[in-house]
């Protein structure tokens, strides 16, 4: 077996379904969790658990870890909306020719609303980031074809776009038979 493999053996086998207990500083009680992420990954979110809850992630370790994204799946029975109504609308990605990335993410307001967040990144990792909230979601369309005409008009190549729908399949391209769940 070559390197290339005993790697991807040890990284499949660190990902592997197994329980865990962690320790609850909230509550003071020990809690048993079911996990297919990595060690690192595990200690990292044990490290990051208040921040994450605070901002509205759920209180356990993430079903899906990689080094771009997290993801916590919606548990069997659940809504798949937030209940406060917030959620992943979609967001859309560039990056210019001379190494600039622009992004747009909207999410929906807790009010019905839509939070349109738009950041640009030098090459230099500099970058700014501005935050319209629209009251009507109809607007949503309108004000995203703005922003990629602007885009358009500077030189960035057409973006890549993703849905609730697309996040999905990644998660299945990252986890096929749903080991992670």
């Amino acid at each position: 077996m070559g390197r290339a493999s005993r790697t991807k053996a040890a990284r499949r086998e660190a990902r592997r379904s197994r329980q865990v207990i962690i320790y609850n500083p909230a509550t003071g009680q020990p809690e048993l969790h079911q996990v297919s992420i990595s060690d690192e990954a595990l200690a990292e979110w044990v490290a990051n658990r208040e921040r994450l809850r605070a901002q509205g992630y759920p209180d356990r370790p993430p079903d899906v870890d990689t080094p771009k994204f997290h993801v916590w799946r919606q548990p069997a029975g659940e809504p798949v909306e937030a209940p406060d109504g917030a959620g992943f609308v979609g967001s859309w990605t560039t990056l210019h020719p001379l190494g600039v990335v622009a992004k747009l993410l909207a999410v929906r307001a807790p009010d019905g609303g839509i939070i349109l967040r738009q950041r640009v990144i030098g090459g230099d990792g500099a970058g700014m980031q501005s935050q319209v909230y629209l009251a009507a979601p109809e607007a949503l369309g309108p004000a995203v074809d703005e922003v990629l005409e602007m885009w358009a008009a500077l030189g960035f190549p057409a973006p890549i776009v993703a849905t609730p729908a697309d996040l999905e399949e990644a998660i299945r391209l990252v986890d096929p038979v749903g080991e992670a769940a």
